[in-house]
């Protein structure tokens, strides 16, 4: 299986669908390294392409096909697996409800919605704003702290969690920033910066550190270095309304 590969299947499938859908979003220049990591097809046909990728507590699957063939296909497809499979369906809230109900019927039961906010705000030439000075990059040494932070706090099936091999790519890429107090991590943002864009991806505040302004630098210290992006991205939990009101 290779990127070539893969560019050929969904071409295809594509090619005979009457009505294509996917929920793979992932940018071309990243699939060698999630090939790597273990992204591979469980499912292919004339219209129909089922990928599946580990994570730690689920196999997660992405699709690309005929919308009629989808759900169906996902569920022949899930019975190959040893541990729960997800699958996301992305788009708006009206038009996902009759998919849903066919992956229901496919063996799929409905987990968690997340909404995606978005911000717009004036660029500004990169490092005009002042860097929050308690916000540093993170570090190999903070990785067990942020699995602990990630595991305790987010959910399994609905955000993605990372692996610690991605994690270890976002310190490399210097996009998580920590405040630590007398050597224990406090919270930590992890972002991406993708053109004129910033995506926030987790920001998680540990809880004896929460009402101490610890999230409120982060997030400064994240506009500061996302400060020529004129548009900021984010995903919120429908069952946290406390965060949805905060951001």
């Amino acid at each position: 299986f290779s990127p070539a590969e893969l560019r050929e299947l969904l071409r295809r499938v594509k090619a005979a669908s009457q009505k294509f859908v996917t929920n793979f979003f992932v940018p071309p220049a990243d699939w060698p390294a999630w090939i790597e990591r273990g992204l591979r097809p469980v499912l292919t046909d004339e219209n129909i392409l089922i990928l599946a990728w580990p994570e730690e507590r689920c196999i997660r699957f992405f699709f690309g096909g005929d919308r009629a063939s989808v759900a169906p296909a996902a569920g022949r497809a899930g019975g190959l697996e040893s541990k729960p499979v997800t699958v996301d369906l992305v788009g708006r809230a009206s038009e996902l409800e009759g998919l849903a109900a066919e992956f229901a019927t496919a063996g799929y039961r409905r987990h968690l919605r997340l909404s995606r906010l978005s911000c717009t705000r004036p660029a500004e030439p990169a490092g005009t704003q002042p860097v929050v000075s308690e916000c540093q990059a993170a570090e190999p040494g903070d990785i067990p702290s942020l699995l602990g932070l990630l595991c305790e706090h987010f959910d399994a099936y609905a955000d993605r969690l990372p692996s610690p091999v991605a994690i270890e790519d976002g310190l490399a890429a210097a996009e998580i920033r920590v405040i630590r107090l007398r050597g224990r991590l406090q919270g930590f943002l992890w972002y991406n910066k993708t053109g004129m864009t910033g995506l926030i991806r987790y920001w998680c505040v540990a809880p004896d550190a929460r009402g101490q302004g610890v999230g409120s630098q982060l997030m400064r210290d994240y506009f500061a270095r996302t400060s020529d992006c004129p548009r900021h991205l984010l995903w919120v939990r429908e069952n946290n309304p406390k965060a949805a009101a905060c951001y």
